[in-house]
C-alpha cells in the first residue's frame, strides 16, 4: 500500500522516494534498498554523498544503478548527478520516474534535457498490470511494473511532459514502451 501511495501518479505525495538496485561486475548479486528525501537533503543526494560512498569500495569496479523515483530529480538533483557521474566514470545510471518533478519551471526541463544529454537513460514507469511481478530484497517486497498493459492517462501525460521537456536532445521516446 505505502509502495503504491508513493509511486501511483495521481497522488501528489511531498517526498520523493528512490528504490535503487546497484550491480557490481565483481558481483553476481545485487544490492537492492530505498531512502526517501527529508526536510533537508533530497534523495538523490543522499544516495550519492553517503549510500553509494558506503558501497564503493573500488572505483575501477563497473558499477550498474538503477533508480525508481517516485519524482523525477530537479534541475539542482540534475546537476548534482551529472557530477556524480563524471567523477565516477564506471557508473552507468537508468532512472524510472512516476512523475515529472514541478514540469512547468524550465529550469527543471532543462536540467532534464542534461540529464540526459550526458547518457542517462530516464523513463517513465507504467502501473502494475501483473502485481506477480516483484523483486524481494533486504526483507522489502517491491511490487514493480509490468510492460504489458495498456498505459493509463496519468502515464501517458508523464511520458508526454518527459518527451517535452527532453525535447531539444533529439530523442525519440516511445509513449508505449
Amino acid at each position: 500500500l505505502a509502495f503504491m501511495e508513493n509511486y501511483d501518479p495521481s497522488v501528489l505525495p511531498k517526498e520523493t522516494y528512490l528504490l535503487y538496485e546497484i550491480k557490481w561486475s565483481n558481483s553476481k548479486r545485487p544490492w537492492q534498498s530505498c531512502c526517501h528525501s527529508t526536510h533537508t537533503e533530497h534523495a538523490e543526494i543522499h544516495f550519492i554523498e553517503d549510500v553509494f560512498q558506503e558501497q564503493r569500495s573500488d572505483p575501477s569496479v563497473h558499477c550498474s544503478i538503477t533508480w525508481y523515483m517516485s519524482w523525477s530529480p530537479c534541475a539542482d538533483c540534475c546537476r548534482a548527478i551529472r557530477d556524480f557521474l563524471k567523477e565516477q566514470p564506471n557508473v552507468n545510471l537508468v532512472i524510472y520516474v512516476a512523475r515529472i518533478y514541478w514540469h512547468k519551471e524550465e529550469n527543471n526541463r532543462q536540467g532534464l534535457r542534461d540529464l540526459v544529454s550526458s547518457g542517462v537513460n530516464v523513463h517513465i514507469m507504467s502501473l502494475p498490470g501483473n502485481t506477480s511481478q516483484v523483486i524481494s530484497g533486504q526483507d522489502r517486497t517491491w511490487g514493480l511494473w509490468s510492460s504489458v498493459h495498456e498505459p493509463l492517462p496519468h502515464e501517458l501525460k508523464a511520458k508526454w511532459l518527459l518527451a517535452k521537456a527532453v525535447e531539444q536532445t533529439h530523442l525519440t521516446l516511445s509513449l508505449f514502451t
